[in-house]
This record gives structure tokens, C-alpha cells and sequence, in this order.
């Protein structure tokens, strides 16, 4: 029933169906593991660890028979996988110290060739995660690196190709003239020697020179009128 409700996605349907199966049988390992992967899946990290910390205690502590050791083996390293993935591409699920606790929990449980078991599988998942991050590392500097030849090669291709038109006869009668005398502006600005401040009067006259004339027209110099002044 509970693999049912799985299938059409009535997961908490499923979730009640699984919790009374193992509470019916605690030796159910294909329950234990429903319920655990089934909180996992389901976003509640938290409920799997507890879950898996009670799975722990029902193994014996002495070695059992090879008919119930290898479910018992197969099942410990398979927490042993999930803790594995809860430490490394898993951990912004669920807090670093609550993984702690109960790997610890877990591992204080186990004993043996369950132990044994269950620290081969959470060691398979942080080598393979920590090949894959190390790769995924590399990849990215590598990225980083060619796009900065990228640019360094196209700032030269642009400066060969600047100073190939340079060389040309006539080659500013090209330039769009606004272009042309922006330019010829900023290059001034730029080479122009600045005057201290301290030389200047307030009236933007220059430290011992006289005020320039009055700006003049063909009709006389010029002023304000007088009809717009009271």
C-alpha cells in the first residue's frame, strides 16, 4: 500500500503507512529504508537522520548469519551514503553540527563489519564529491584564464589595427568630425597644464591681469536692457 501512495505522490499518505510497518516489525529493513529515503526526498533531512539513528539500534551486536549479514552490510553502507551526501553536496539541507551528531550516534551503534560497512560508504561519496568539486574547480580557473587571453589578444588586435590606420595618409578625414574634435579636445585636456587654483581671482580672471573688455557688436558695447532692469 505504502509503495502505492508513493507511486501517485500521496507522500504523506505513504510516510503514515511506513512508520506502522516499522513500528509493527522492527527488523523491516526494506520499510526503514522507504521511510528514510522518503523524508529525504521530501526535504525533511532532519527526520532521516532520527530515523536512521533508530535503524542503527536494531542491528545486532554480535555477527550474524551470512543469509541476514549482507542485507545488514548493504543496508549500513547505504547510510553510510546518505550521511555522505548530507556532509558534501547535501549539506545546505540541513545543519553541519545536527550531521554530526547523529553520524556519531549512528557509528557508536554499529560495530564491527556494519561499522566497517557503513564508514566505506560515506567515504565512497565525499571522495567521489571532493574529485568532482577538485574538477569543477579547475574547469572554472581554466575558463577564467582563456577569457583573459581572450581580451588581452583583442586589446592587441585593436591597438595593431589603431596604429595601422594611424600610418595612413589622411586617415582623421575618415573620423566623423564631432568625433574628431572631441577627441582633439580630450587629448588637449589631457596634455594641458593645469593652473593653480590659488592663480585664479573669483571672477575667473587670471592673478595680476586686467579684466577683459566688455564684449562688443557692431552696434556698441554690450549690455543689459535697461527696460528689464528696475
Amino acid at each position: 500500500m505504502a509503495l502505492v501512495a508513493l507511486r501517485h505522490r500521496k507522500y504523506d499518505e505513504a510516510r503514515t503507512l511506513l512508520e506502522a510497518a516499522v513500528a509493527k516489525d522492527r527488523s523491516n529493513l526494506a520499510a526503514w529504508r522507504a521511510l528514510v529515503w522518503l523524508n529525504m526526498f521530501t526535504g525533511k533531512s532532519d527526520s532521516s537522520l532520527k530515523q536512521m539513528s533508530a535503524l542503527a539500534k536494531q542491528y545486532p551486536k554480535v555477527k550474524a548469519r551470512a543469509e541476514v549479514g549482507q542485507p545488514l552490510r548493504d543496508s549500513a553502507r547505504w547510510m553510510g551514503q546518505l550521511l555522505g551526501f548530507l556532509e558534501g553536496p547535501g549539506k545546505e539541507g540541513v545543519a553541519v553540527e545536527t550531521v554530526a551528531t547523529y553520524r556519531k550516534a549512528i557509528s557508536d551503534e554499529l560495530t564491527g563489519q556494519w561499522r566497517q560497512a557503513f564508514d566505506g560508504g560515506r567515504q565512497q561519496v565525499l571522495g567521489q564529491y571532493s574529485q568532482l568539486q577538485g574538477e569543477l574547480d579547475a574547469a572554472q580557473k581554466k575558463a577564467l584564464a582563456e577569457e583573459e587571453q581572450q581580451k588581452a589578444a583583442d586589446l592587441k588586435s585593436i591597438e595593431q589595427d589603431r596604429v595601422r590606420a594611424a600610418s595612413r595618409p589622411g586617415y582623421r578625414q575618415y573620423i566623423h568630425p564631432q568625433t574628431r574634435r572631441y577627441g582633439d579636445q580630450l587629448s588637449g585636456h589631457l596634455t594641458r597644464p593645469q593652473r593653480p587654483a590659488a592663480e585664479t581671482q573669483g571672477d575667473g580672471c587670471i592673478a595680476g591681469q586686467e579684466r577683459a573688455p566688455p564684449e562688443t557688436t557692431r552696434h556698441g558695447p554690450h549690455r543689459q536692457d535697461e527696460r528689464f532692469v528696475k
